[in-house]
């Protein structure tokens, strides 16, 4: 039972990327799954998958990747740089995709804008279950935190806690593939075909002579020709 965490998963839904933090052991895969989970449930997305056994994950990748919740458990260690964080996040708004990214090495700093960690763990003192989160959002020099609880999760029965999470780039590929004919065209994606390429190099050559005519013109100083 979730008590104050409507802002944080109001928050998920509008950055479309979360990183959960902390040491070993400190809830931060529990409440990534949770996460997915009330996601779902809630139909902000469609489908889950994830590079650990999830019980409502999908054992199969989709066809298209859209309305997906994508957890990485570890992803710090794998997508910490380079070009698979860029391919996933350049897809985010536009495939209604959320990377959920339960890890104690951080992952790349674009995925670090919002991010949560257990602060208080009541079944360390006491045998009652309940957990306190705390959330931060930072961004452009400003930063905002609140916190929530969690008591009594029941959240272990969806996955294995003890599974080592595999690291390939099995999910930023399968993103990245789907849309390898796609081509950003004044801001917005459009398919490139092969009738467009071309019309594209005409209008470039017609440019490039036009230019040239230009520059070999005789000009006077206020730019008349003679």
């Amino acid at each position: 039972m979730f008590i104050g965490a409507e802002t944080f998963f109001r928050l998920v839904k509008n950055f479309r990327a979360c990183w959960f933090r902390g040491r070993h052991g400190g809830g931060k895969t529990a409440l990534s799954v949770a996460t997915a989970l009330k996601l779902l449930d809630s139909g902000v997305v469609d489908c889950c998958v994830s590079n650990i056994p999830v019980a409502f994950g999908e054992q199969v990748l989709p066809d298209v990747p859209h309305k997906a919740a994508i957890l990485m458990d570890e992803g710090g260690l794998f997508w910490k740089t380079g070009q698979a964080f860029e391919r996933v996040a350049a897809f985010l708004r536009k495939q209604e995709l959320i990377v959920l990214i339960p890890s104690i090495t951080p992952p790349s700093m674009q995925f670090r804008t919002l991010y949560v960690r257990r602060i208080f763990n009541a079944a360390a003192l006491t045998s009652i279950p309940i957990w306190v989160y705390e959330w931060t959002v930072s961004e452009a020099g400003e930063v905002t935190t609140g916190r929530f609880t969690w008591a009594f999760p029941k959240i272990f029965r969806f996955y294995d806690t003890n599974y080592a999470p595999l690291g390939d780039e099995e999910i930023p590929q399968w993103i990245s593939a789907a849309y390898s004919g796609v081509s950003g065209i004044g801001g917005l994606l459009a398919p490139v075909s092969a009738e467009a390429a071309a019309l594209t190099d005409a209008a470039m050559t017609m440019a490039s002579v036009a230019e040239q005519m230009r520059r070999s013109s005789p000009r006077t100083k206020q730019g008349r020709l003679f």
